[in-house]
């Protein structure tokens, strides 16, 4: 099982040495059989690598469906277990990037994921979530920028944890780029 969870670790990197029209065709079919693996241990590290693997496909129409619902459901079953932190913060910091790649026709899969993850317990999570919103909100475009995204970044803007809120800050500018209505700009530039 040790070869198998390196090879679940390092999956990404090796899709991501190859062009992005090559990626798919190979490792998709491994991904699925890391996925799937007898192995708890090789299981978990590949449930940590998917949201880098979604990414790593750099369009949604390289996605296979059953990944990015594999994706939401690790989210989702993150919250259900508590010592699952470790999980939610891999998701957290990948969600970006995977809201990139699938974009915004693909967002009423992610939108409970994404409110759970910026509104979940361990700090690093909600960190993670802060530091990356501009992102989310460039991959959806402002009407959908400023009705989902706006309203959990004034939350993350207010968060208890001083990390969050700094993560939060560094982005405002890239935030009010990303969603540049006026109403957005009013509401981010009141708190």
């Amino acid at each position: 099982w040790g070869v198998r969870k390196a090879a679940a670790e390092s999956l990404v990197g090796l899709a991501m040495a190859l062009r992005v029209d090559s990626r798919t065709e190979p490792f998709v079919p491994l991904m699925n059989d890391l996925l799937k693996d007898l192995s708890r241990w090789v299981r978990m590290s590949a449930l940590q690598q998917l949201g880098y693997f979604v990414a790593s496909q750099e369009a949604s129409e390289r996605v296979p469906p059953g990944m990015l619902t594999q994706y939401v459901e690790i989210i989702e079953q993150s919250k259900a277990n508590t010592d699952a932190a470790d999980m939610s913060f891999h998701c957290a910091y990948t969600f970006a990037a995977v809201a990139k790649t699938v974009g915004p026709a693909q967002w009423p899969a992610l939108q409970a994921p994404f409110a759970s993850l910026c509104r979940d317990t361990p700090l690093k999570t909600r960190r993670a979530m802060a530091a990356s919103m501009h992102v989310v909100a460039l991959a959806l475009g402002p009407e959908l920028a400023e009705v989902e995204v706006l309203p959990q970044f004034e939350a993350l803007l207010q968060d208890s944890a001083l990390e969050v809120r700094q993560a939060a800050l560094r982005n405002v500018a890239a935030f009010l780029v990303a969603a540049p209505t006026a109403g957005a700009r009013g509401r981010v530039l009141r708190l």
